[in-house]
């Protein structure tokens, strides 16, 4: 875990990053086929993990929340012999959970890994970022299942990780468990993700990119510029 040191979050020595978790997932559940919803895990999944060819299913800038579940089963009935992973958030994961049902008749194996920060975290980080720190309507925590709880009615394993020292050993029940597996992952809350633009500005003004690359950026903006304007 040596190459996770920059995505660890250092509030606490054991608190539990949801970047460290995901990019675990590279050596647990290498050549799998990976699913998500949308919100921040999206984004940091796909910072971190690394995707076969055709093998990473999003609903991208779509965001369709909901998604990652039923995308999941589809891959899961497509590729019986593959391993699916579908990565989620507990605000996204409510909005299909009925599935659990579909999963738990057909048998199919596929592995839930549910990012817990009990926020609509995406929802959140602009709401910090852009509007005064005046949360409307984000916060998850009061109203929410017990993640355990609820797979368990659908007859479906499952473990709560709560803890960076865990992480390796549920990750491997999680996988070497033949059926469906849920974990759920009780992440640092107020964990932000970048980069990301501010209302209103460019790619080349991104919050959260070193001031170099920004540099960068912006200067082959302006050489675009100036060739699009000798063309004309």
């Amino acid at each position: 875990m040596e190459n996770a040191v920059s995505i660890i979050n250092s509030k606490e020595k054991n608190s539990l990053s949801p970047q460290e978790i995901i990019f675990s997932l590279n050596t647990s559940s290498s050549g799998a086929y990976f699913t998500t919803d949308v919100g921040q895990h999206q984004m940091w999944a796909a910072q971190f993990l690394n995707v076969l060819p055709r093998h990473w299913l999003s609903s991208a800038g779509l965001g369709t929340m909901g998604y990652g579940l039923p995308a999941a089963i589809g891959a899961q009935v497509a590729h019986p012999d593959s391993t699916v992973v579908c990565i989620s958030g507990d605000a996204s994961f409510q909005m299909n959970l009925q599935e659990l049902a579909t999963i738990s008749q057909y048998k199919l194996p596929i592995k839930i890994i549910i990012i817990n920060n009990k926020w609509q975290g995406m929802v959140r980080q602009w709401q910090q970022a852009f509007y005064g720190q005046r949360y409307s309507h984000s916060n998850m925590e009061c109203g929410s299942p017990n993640f355990q709880v609820l797979a368990s009615a659908f007859g479906i394993d499952s473990r709560m990780l709560d803890n960076r020292d865990s992480i390796d050993d549920v990750l491997k029940i999680c996988f070497d468990t033949q059926g469906p597996f849920l974990i759920d992952c009780q992440v640092t809350e107020d964990e932000n993700c970048y980069p990301m633009v501010a209302p209103g500005k460019s790619n080349s003004q991104m919050i959260g990119v070193h001031k170099q690359t920004r540099s960068l950026n912006m200067n082959l903006v302006s050489s675009e510029d100036k060739l699009t304007n000798n063309i004309g």
